[in-house]
């Protein structure tokens, strides 16, 4: 499993759970969290992961990005692709 300091534990749990296609109640049922709690767990959970999209965009647009990291990246991107 990949480390992950960006988000928090509930966040990754929540956004888990919301790709999934589970509504909100369905997570705060099956997590225990209150729907306020959830809700601000989703929306910082998908601010953070804008920012690290910006921050990949920017890397690649300047060249930042050395070739282990591209190599990297494209076996995300690859795996992406085979899992849909």
């Amino acid at each position: 499993m990949v480390k992950n300091n960006l988000l928090t534990e509930k966040q990754k749990t929540v956004l888990k759970l919301f790709s999934q296609g589970k509504k909100i109640n369905e997570i705060t049922e099956k997590t225990g969290f209150n729907r306020n709690s959830v809700d601000y767990a989703l929306k910082s959970g998908q601010k953070t992961l804008d920012k690290i999209m910006e921050t990949i965009r920017f890397a690649i647009e300047n060249k930042l990005l050395n070739e282990k990291q591209v190599v990297e990246l494209k076996k995300i991107l690859m795996g992406m692709e085979l899992s849909r």
